[in-house]
């Protein structure tokens, strides 16, 4: 079987925390695993809650306001690319 590279994933949220973390739960699932899940909070209402990413960590960017999905998803992957070694 061919190895997966390490990867990343990116989630622009507005108001609908459960979604988001049924979402994450979805993630959770997958065959291969992402190291991460940054989730852009444009309405600043989400907390991860803790039983639904238990193989990645969970990494919130809070918004200042809604940005709207463009500068949210850009702000989320500067942060990933900061993160990063």
């Amino acid at each position: 079987m061919p190895t997966v590279p390490a990867y990343d994933v990116v989630i622009v949220h507005y108001r609908n925390p459960g979604s988001v973390n049924r979402l994450l739960r979805e993630i959770d699932q997958w065959t291969t695993l992402a190291s991460a899940v940054y989730v852009a909070d444009n309405s600043n209402d989400f907390e991860p809650d803790p039983t639904s990413s238990v193989g990645f960590s969970t990494v919130r960017i809070g918004m200042s306001g809604n940005v709207g999905y463009g500068p949210a998803i850009n702000r989320a992957i500067s942060q990933l690319d900061d993160d990063r070694p």
